[in-house]
């Protein structure tokens, strides 16, 4: 009997050796190496710096039909009896040649503090809706804005750069969102006692002061 057995457990070694045999003929296995490549790539960081604005303007709730495009400062006031004033900028990308699969990975607008406000104050910045005309914006006709995207302090020292993280705006219009730039105003307006910020514009005799906007990103 245990001959038997010993027969039978050959013959079954033997039956799954012939499987494996069968089965590797059927993938087609062979004695060829495999060889394994490795290599490091990298992908360069894009960046793009928008000195000076494609069209700036503040708009002057006392001065509601007026239009101030022109104007070498831009004006962020809280002030009470429908004196407050509105900063709007917009920065053309289109310069920049941003594909629209590209990643945004920082994106900062820049504006030169020229005259600080007496008390610090906390400036929100919202993307515009709709488009506007440096020429022709006014109180009046001023496009809706989004929700605040963003907001700084101003602190009371003149002479300084404020900046906004607008990473996510750029991002949007990269990706195909309109592009109508952004509102600026005082998160407390219609306060006494009256405060106003002033901001270099494009117009400025100083190049490195105007509005600036800088993107870096991943084609």
């Amino acid at each position: 009997m245990r001959g038997v057995r010993f027969l039978a457990l050959v013959g079954a070694f033997a039956g799954t050796i012939g499987t494996a045999v069968a089965v590797a003929a059927t993938v087609g296995l062979s004695s060829a190496k495999l060889t394994t490549y490795t290599a490091a790539s990298t992908v360069a960081l894009g960046t793009c710096s928008l000195s000076g604005s494609s069209a700036d303007a503040y708009v002057d709730q006392s001065n509601a039909g007026t239009n101030f495009g022109a104007a070498a400062s831009l004006h962020v006031r809280t002030q009470n009896g429908n004196k407050n004033k509105r900063t709007f900028v917009k920065h053309d990308l289109a310069s920049c040649g941003i594909p629209a699969s590209a990643r945004v990975t920082t994106a900062t607008l820049k504006l030169y503090l020229a005259t600080a406000p007496a008390a610090t104050r906390t400036y929100d910045l919202a993307r515009v809706s709709a488009a506007w005309g440096e020429g022709t914006i006014t109180w009046t006709n001023q496009p809706a804005v989004g929700a605040v995207s963003t907001s700084t302090a101003t602190g009371t020292t003149s002479g300084v750069t404020l900046q906004w993280n607008v990473t996510s705006d750029v991002q949007a219009w990269v990706s195909g969102t309109a592009n109508n730039g952004f509102r600026i105003a005082d998160s407390s307006e219609g306060q006494n006692p009256a405060r106003e910020g002033q901001f270099d514009s494009r117009e400025g005799a100083t190049p490195s002061q105007r509005p600036n906007l800088l993107v870096s990103y991943y084609p």
